[in-house]
């Protein structure tokens, strides 16, 4: 089974210098290069309609996929702060557009690294980041801060602007950990980043140097 691909911009790789040779010439095929047995109809099923991201269920795919985890180097939940308020005071249809806006920002944020991005769960957006030569906490917390500032700019309504925040959970690769347990962490960072309050950037511990 290959690796599902979109023939929207999904797999968006901005890199500023040359891209990392792999994942880089695969993922960017267009529909009408799929690998064999993955049709249209399974690409469809596998992308959230809301925001043209691929979904959870190809993550969990794409993960078993041979191949698919050379070159991953960390993974990034987003997980905006409460947007329960967000849906009960502007209604879901809002809710559903901010969300639409956000994955839209995701999608042209420059990381300058390889990635894919999909919608995890709700408002929860996962971020897999693959690099040839890694990436250090450093460089890993600078483009978490970069997605932050990028996704709290105002959004325009015709009442008023709406800021929402969010908080972000990292993980770094390491050769002991395969994507699903890269996602966990990710997950349990951004959970620690909420435990804190809004607007926070958790770095999981298992992820920090000793």
């Amino acid at each position: 089974m290959g690796v599902i691909k979109h023939k929207q911009p999904i797999l968006v790789f901005q890199n500023s210098g040359q891209q990392d040779e792999g994942l880089s010439s695969t993922l960017q095929q267009p529909t009408s290069n799929l690998t064999k047995g993955v049709g249209e109809q399974k690409i469809t099923s596998n992308c959230d309609p809301l925001t043209g991201l691929l979904c959870r269920s190809a993550f969990e795919i794409n993960r078993l996929n041979k191949g698919f985890e050379r070159d991953l180097a960390a993974a990034i939940i987003i997980d905006f702060d409460r947007f329960t308020d967000v849906n009960e005071k502007y209604g879901r249809a809002v809710g559903d557009f901010i969300l639409a806006i956000q994955a839209e920002r995701l999608l042209k944020n420059d990381v300058a690294r390889e990635r894919i991005i999909y919608r995890y769960e709700g408002d929860r957006f996962l971020e897999l980041v693959f690099s040839k030569n890694g990436v250090d906490e450093i460089v890993l917390m600078q483009v978490a801060r970069d997605l932050q500032q990028n996704l709290c700019q105002p959004i325009k309504m015709k009442q008023s602007d709406v800021v929402i925040s969010c908080c972000i959970g990292l993980a770094l690769k390491d050769e002991s950990k395969n994507a699903a347990q890269l996602a966990t962490e990710a997950l349990l960072a951004v959970e620690e980043a909420k435990q804190i309050g809004t607007g926070n950037i958790y770095l999981s511990e298992l992820s920090t140097a000793d």
